[in-house]
């Protein structure tokens, strides 16, 4: 009877997992995710400045009123993301984002390497904010330009090749082996989004229709990773697994050991953490935690050094109601053990 009864509640359990077939239908998946187990691992930097019930103004000028009301001072150079590089993974490629004056921004790209602590912009072009560049094994680069077509280029800036004709092409990433690149097209005329694989030369492979609009590593063959909602897209099955029963959406992913994929997430509300999925166990845990005042922006990972590379945007207290923005890039192990700053970009 108790057997009976246990079978009933596993397959009552079973429900939740969803995954998007081609054309956007949804089916029920049997995978439920368990709750997340939270595990106390130290906060970092520091979280002595407490922003819970603070008022944060973005604007220059002047604090207004109230004990709780700061006033923000962004960084004149922030960490919009960086992957690291496949062929030296010392190496990293920044996507920048540069103070022009008071209020406007530009996004470039530029490599900075851990050991030599140097800092090199990739060419003078601007670059699409939505997505972070990314770079093969021979660290020719993939990105999107401010008007939404993919080129690729290298790590100085010369032989830039335009690989898309039409607009509104974002999210390259390229495959494994370096040779095959994925993107996200969208299609105003007839609403469409679709996935697109081509070669190193553009040329169409596959088309994958798609409702998912965020894409952020392909870490094997066959999974692409996808932000927002946890979910990832299997290209074996062409369909996108999601776990709609969580409360925080994934920022940045990447995947260290095979099968389990970290990431990031950021709440206005409560610490952020750096979590793990185990796509085998269905398990997910919790790494490490920041707080209110420091946001996890993006995440890699180094398979030789095994060793993971997170982004952290840090508010500083400058003042009674004055708060500095800096970006800083931390290295660590990867169960979140022995932390170490690398670089400060104010």
């Amino acid at each position: 009877m108790r057997k009976f009864i246990f079978l009933i509640l596993v397959l009552f359990s079973l429900t939740n997992c969803k995954k998007e077939k081609e054309g956007g239908n949804m089916d029920t998946d049997p995978v439920y995710p368990p709750a997340p187990v939270y595990i106390e691992t130290p906060g970092f930097p520091d979280c002595s400045l407490d922003l819970e019930d603070a008022t944060l103004d973005f604007e220059d000028g002047t604090p207004t009123s109230g004990p709780n009301y700061y006033l923000v001072t962004r960084a004149d150079t922030g960490i919009e993301g960086f992957r690291v590089s496949p062929l030296d993974e010392n190496r990293l490629l920044l996507l920048v984002r540069y103070r022009i004056d008071r209020y406007e921004y530009t996004d470039r790209m530029a490599v900075y390497n851990i050991v030599t602590n140097t800092f090199e912009p990739v060419g003078d072009f601007v670059v699409n904010d939505i997505a972070v560049p990314d770079w093969n094994n021979k660290e020719r680069i993939l990105y999107t330009s401010s008007g939404g077509l993919i080129f690729s280029v290298n790590p100085d800036g010369s032989d830039m090749q335009q690989l898309t004709s039409s607009y509104r092409n974002f999210y390259p990433l390229w495959n494994p082996q370096g040779d095959h690149f994925f993107f996200h097209q969208y299609n105003p005329a007839t609403q469409g989004r679709f996935n697109l694989v081509a070669n190193g030369i553009g040329q169409i492979l596959d088309t994958i229709f798609t409702q998912r609009t965020r894409f952020t590593d392909w870490v094997q063959e066959d999974i692409i990773l996808l932000g927002g909602v946890f979910i990832y897209l299997d290209l074996k099955s062409d369909l996108d697994y999601g776990f709609e029963n969580l409360d925080d959406a994934a920022s940045s992913m990447t995947m260290s050991i095979p099968g389990e994929i970290l990431y990031l997430t950021n709440t206005s509300e409560k610490p952020r953490y750096l979590s793990a999925y185990n796509l085998g166990t269905r398990e997910f845990r919790n790494v490490k935690y920041s707080c209110i005042s420091n946001a996890f922006e993006c995440i890699d990972y180094a398979p030789k050094n095994k060793k993971l590379i997170i982004s952290l945007n840090r508010l500083v207290q400058t003042g009674p109601q004055n708060l500095k923005e800096v970006h800083d890039l931390y290295i660590m192990d990867v169960d979140g053990g022995n932390p170490k700053l690398i670089k400060t970009f104010h």
